[in-house]
């Protein structure tokens, strides 16, 4: 049985102090600590300990004085200014809003959180292996709120892209995130793609949506510059952009493929969650 969504419990303890504000990203299985969310409730002050830990281009990055804070940190300095060129490529070459980015490595972050959609002060987990992706997947979502062109990180299609994209840069987090995907299989594989009501914190809907944005990008072979700049209010939208053809024709062929990879009602994904191309 699939377990219960942690994005949906998150969203229930946190939405009281936030108003529905920060966006957040984390494992599922890895529930948020209901103290550490009234700590949530204001932009952070600094953490016990807490060391500057070194500066980029467009970084400052803070260790919260731990070892594997300290490892953290020295990751996140080694990934962050290529992730950042690769991710203002795809978006056209824009840049954030507020530089520079401060990332604090956060005892209370279990995932990552920022305090809005544009907001650069990233708090991320004490963890060298995936905190890069976990910083990835925000700055995604900075670069899509200032841009402001469908892709909104409040709604599933926004989160999705977010992942997605985290994903292709850093293929050791998606593997976490597997499990969204093969629950929405295993929940009947509805049509998450022309729904316009999903949100974030609909975790079928975001596992179904990083798999039809890695279809469109190496099944249908679009490029990820196309796919963002074809940013709209659901992914049927986005795919009728790309191609001319309705939405319900995309989710269609989409599901079609997936069939091949179906073991007794289970989705055997690969790893790192992309399947694509798959041959019919």
């Amino acid at each position: 049985m699939p377990r219960t969504p942690v994005i949906g419990r998150l969203e229930s303890v946190l939405g009281g102090f936030f108003g529905g504000g920060p966006r957040m990203l984390v494992m599922p299985g890895r529930p948020l600590p209901r103290e550490a969310a009234r700590r949530h409730a204001r932009r952070r002050e600094p953490v016990p300990g807490e060391q500057w830990a070194g500066r980029t281009e467009h970084f400052l990055v803070y260790s919260d004085g731990s070892a594997a804070g300290a490892a953290t940190a020295e990751g996140i300095s080694a990934t962050c200014e290529a992730d950042l060129a690769h991710i203002r490529a795809w978006f056209g070459g824009i840049v954030p809003a507020e530089l520079p980015v401060e990332v604090h490595v956060d005892p209370d972050a279990v995932g990552a959180y920022h305090l809005s959609c544009r907001d650069t002060d990233i708090h991320v987990v004490a963890d060298p292996v995936r905190a890069p992706g976990y910083v990835a997947a925000l700055l995604v979502e900075v670069l899509a709120a200032t841009e402001q062109a469908g892709w909104d990180c409040g709604r599933a299609n926004g989160e999705s892209l977010s992942r997605a994209l985290a994903f292709s840069l850093h293929p050791e987090l998606a593997v976490d995130f597997r499990e969204s995907a093969e629950s929405w299989w295993q929940a009947g594989h509805p049509d998450r793609v022309n729904d316009k009501s999903a949100t974030d914190s609909d975790e079928l809907a975001c596992g179904c949506g990083v798999l039809f944005l890695l279809y469109l990008r190496h099944q249908l072979g679009v490029d990820w510059s196309q796919i963002i700049a074809a940013g709209s209010s659901d992914l049927g939208e986005t795919y009728r952009s790309l191609t001319g053809f309705g939405g319900s024709l995309g989710f269609a062929d989409f599901v079609e493929r997936l069939d091949n990879l179906e073991e007794d009602g289970r989705l055997l994904l690969p790893r790192d969650g992309n399947p694509f191309p798959i041959e019919r």
